[in-house]
């Protein structure tokens, strides 16, 4: 959504100008060509879904679109900039428009791919539209109106323990941005929800370590396994096939029994190991930053250390 003049104009506010400056003179010629072929070839990438959708809707305000009632939208965390203003034309269509979302602000993690969390925390603002024709009236003649939404938190989860519910919730509400709520899970029967362990490398050996030192189940249940890693590098020297067949009484389903934080997002399993809690440039959490050419087109970033 932005023009070639305005793209010129972010790169100059750059600090570091000669990576701006040969940034920008590569980026726009590859751009405009990009451009120029999607037209010739009349297709559309993905983000042109999003934004031709929001320019029709704006030129075509017609019968034909103000039958639309209810926008229901899953994941209201990851909504990015270009998809809240495609919303806010739907809602514009008619008065009885109802926007209805669901999602959770402590698990935002796609703000590279362009997410504004504020859709979520700072909800009101960023859909105005909602307000009905009655609260404006009622705002000029300086009487209190009624806000014309709710929020409704879920505070019970299903997911894990509340040993880990209490553990992760503590920690997360230490950072005054993110929306405070109490969340609690099942009846914990594990005293101890997390457990540090130090190897000395990622591979087989060291991951048996660590399974060694995972307690049996109480009531003799069967536990599944998942290993997650913070890159797929941390991966590669692991045999899976091995570990499958040391402890019985664990599970490794042969699909699903690895992956990298940002791609199990939303998967669960009795047990979690974690490779990578490592310090450091290229550790968990990352201390090498972005990229400044990339993050200028970005919402802006929550500064709070983790």
């Amino acid at each position: 959504q932005l023009s070639k003049s305005q793209i010129i104009q972010l790169y100059e506010n750059q600090t570091d100008q000669l990576r701006a400056k040969l940034f920008k003179y590569i980026f726009i010629e590859l751009y405009q060509e990009y451009e120029k072929y999607l037209e010739e070839n009349n297709s559309h990438d993905f983000e042109d879904m999003i934004l031709k959708s929001t320019n029709f809707i704006k030129e075509n305000k017609d019968n034909k679109y103000k039958k639309f009632k209810y926008i229901l939208v899953d994941e209201f965390q990851d909504i990015s900039i270009s998809r809240k203003n495609l919303i806010n034309n739907i809602l514009s269509l008619n008065d009885d428009m109802k926007l209805f979302g669901v999602g959770d602000d402590w698990q935002s993690i796609y703000r590279f791919t362009g997410s504004d969390i504020t859709s979520i925390t700072d909800f009101k603002n960023n859909f105005p539209i909602i307000q009905s024709d009655i609260e404006k009236k009622l705002d000029k003649s300086n009487e209190s109106p009624q806000k014309n939404y709710s929020i409704n938190k879920i505070k019970y989860s299903h997911r894990f323990e509340n040993s880990i519910a209490t553990l992760s919730s503590n920690f997360i509400m230490n950072n005054p941005n993110q929306i405070q709520k109490k969340i609690s899970g099942r009846p914990s029967t594990i005293p101890i929800p997390a457990n540090f362990c130090w190897v000395e490398d990622y591979s087989t050996k060291s991951i048996i370590d660590v399974l060694n030192l995972i307690p049996k189940s109480p009531n003799g249940k069967k536990q599944s396994i998942f290993i997650l890693a913070r890159t797929n590098f941390q991966l590669e020297h692991i045999d899976f096939k091995k570990l499958s067949t040391l402890r019985k009484d664990i599970i490794f389903k042969k699909d699903k029994v690895k992956a990298t934080i940002h791609s199990a997002k939303g998967l669960e399993e009795d047990i979690v190991i974690i490779l990578g809690l490592d310090s450091g440039s290229r550790g968990f959490p990352m201390w090498w930053g972005e990229d400044p050419l990339v993050s200028v087109f970005l919402p802006k970033e929550d500064k709070y250390r983790f």
